[in-house]
């Protein structure tokens, strides 16, 4: 009888480990979420790089922004965890239907021994039919396309988000720098 009794509870407490993970995955399946299967804690985006400097530049256009994938090599995306690259230089152009970045400098990883892809490669962005359409007509507008972040979603998969932007004016760009140097002058007269 102890026997039956020492296995009825090794089993109970294995069907219990077993409920406690099925409730894990439920919890996040209900969130609508990926999630690592080691911690069951949900993944967050990962950032590789941004462009802060866009907004002395350009102006950037309210709601404008939108996140695309990016189809890469896979030292390429080695270099993109590693944060080798800048998208300082960056801008997007449409052809045919297709959206491809260029000028964005993506380093060589150095852990591979071959396979190594040239730094400054055209990439394709990966959009909707929808959104394609909606960068041509601002591009027939004479607006901008300008990436201005690069991230691993919570997919695990390569993103960027792009926002359209007005090119400044010189005079706007005056008022502008007038307006931080007084701004800076008044937090320095106050305390």
């Amino acid at each position: 009888q102890m026997m039956n009794y020492c296995s009825l509870l090794n089993s109970f407490t294995l069907l219990k480990k077993n409920i406690n993970l099925i409730n894990n995955i439920l919890f996040f399946k209900k969130k609508n979420c990926k999630y690592n299967y080691h911690t069951k804690k949900p993944l967050k985006e990962i950032k590789v790089t941004s462009n802060k400097n866009i907004t002395d530049k350009y102006n950037i256009i309210e709601n404008s922004s939108m996140i695309c994938g990016i189809s890469l090599l896979t030292s390429e995306v080695k270099s993109f965890r590693a944060t080798i690259c800048d998208i300082t230089n960056a801008h997007v152009e449409v052809n045919n239907g297709e959206v491809f970045l260029h000028k964005c400098y993506v380093g060589i990883w150095r852990g591979g021994a071959a396979g190594y892809h040239d730094p400054n490669r055209i990439k394709k962005l990966l959009l909707k039919k929808k959104q394609i359409k909606k960068l041509e007509d601002y591009e027939k507008d004479s607006k901008y396309i300008l990436p201005t972040r690069v991230f691993f979603g919570e997919s695990g998969f390569a993103k960027i988000e792009i926002v359209i932007a007005n090119g400044y004016k010189r005079v706007d760009k005056r008022n502008k720098m007038k307006d931080k140097e007084m701004k800076y002058d008044i937090k320095k007269y106050m305390g």
